[in-house]
C-alpha cells in the first residue's frame, strides 16, 4: 500500500508499507494493503508504520484526518515527530515549565496553552517509551 504522513511543513513519510497502525475516534485500528475505502478522524498518539521490509517508523502524531482509496492511504496532520527527535529530557523540562505556567498563571488563554502543551508533551514522552522497549528486545 501506498501512504503518505503529510503535516503543514511537508511530506514526512512516502512509501510502500504493510501496517499502519494509530488511533482513531473509533478505537485503535490497524491498514493493511487492500483495506476497505476509508475516511477517519485520527487521534493524538502514536503512529506505528511498518514497512514492505519489515521495519518500522514510529511518529507522535497530534491527531489528523486518514484518507484511504483504493491502495493509497494518505494521513494529514498539523504536527508529528518522528521517534528518533524525541528526547526525553527535553520534554521532561517543558512538561515542567507548563504545569508551572498552569499552576501560576491567571490567565485562562495561557492555561490553556500549557494544558494543551501538557496533553502534546505526554504524548512524545509515551512514543518515547515505546523507543525504548524496542530497543531492550534486541
Amino acid at each position: 500500500m501506498d501512504f503518505s504522513l503529510v503535516t503543514l511543513r511537508g511530506v514526512k513519510y512516502k512509501g510502500l508499507i504493510s501496517e499502519l497502525l494509530l488511533r482513531t475516534t473509533d478505537g485503535d485500528i490497524v491498514i493493511m494493503p487492500q483495506h476497505e475505502a476509508l475516511t477517519a478522524i485520527v487521534k493524538p498518539g502514536p503512529l506505528v508504520i511498518r514497512t514492505k521490509d519489515k521495519k518500522e517508523e514510529i511518529f507522535a502524531i497530534f491527531g489528523g484526518l486518514l484518507d484511504i482509496s483504493g491502495n493509497e492511504a494518505k494521513l494529514i496532520s498539523d504536527e508529528v515527530d518522528h521517534i528518533d527527535d524525541i528526547v526525553e529530557s527535553n520534554i521532561k523540562e517543558a512538561i515542567q515549565r507548563a504545569e508551572t505556567v498552569k499552576k501560576q498563571s491567571q490567565d485562562k488563554a495561557e492555561i490553556n496553552l500549557a494544558e494543551r502543551d501538557l496533553d502534546r508533551h505526554a504524548i512524545r514522552l509515551d512514543v518515547y517509551r515505546l523507543k525504548r522497549r524496542h530497543h531492550k528486545k534486541y
